[in-house]
């Protein structure tokens, strides 16, 4: 039996910066469609190295982002989101966070057999069609 960690090791195979690049890249150039018929605009993750920072970031982004121009009287919404998206990232955190070490020989050799063409032309529209029923369409 073959088994394939797609985690941390010495290198990792695949880290979820490029994974993210990938969708990234994918959805720039192929948007999803809202309801109004106007293309989704993506923009690049951003990536933390640890909760402290998440948190940090979260409540930042939250401040200086739409939440911003709401009225005082949203403070208790923006509030209960920031603390869905905290309980979020304490339930990943093991898996986004954790500096444990595993044998990736396996899933070396079979990333080393797929290219990045894969990735934005082949995996991650097939998450999008099978995974997001095809929510929205493309241009």
């Amino acid at each position: 039996m073959h088994v394939y960690h797609v985690a941390s090791s010495t290198v990792n195979p695949l880290t979820f910066q490029d994974l993210f690049q990938f969708v990234f890249h994918h959805f720039s150039g192929s948007p999803v469609i809202d309801a109004v018929g106007q293309p989704i605009r993506v923009r690049p993750m951003q990536f933390c190295d640890n909760m402290e920072q998440y948190a940090s970031d979260t409540e930042t982004n939250a401040t200086l982002t739409r939440w911003a121009r709401r009225p005082a009287s949203a403070e208790r919404l923006r509030k209960a989101v920031i603390a869905q998206i905290m309980h979020l990232g304490r339930i990943y955190e093991p898996y986004t966070f954790y500096c444990g070490r595993f044998d990736i020989a396996n899933t070396e050799a079979l990333v080393a057999e797929m290219s990045e063409d894969y990735f934005i032309n082949v995996h991650v529209p097939g998450v999008r069609k099978h995974v997001m029923k095809a929510r929205g369409s493309s241009p």
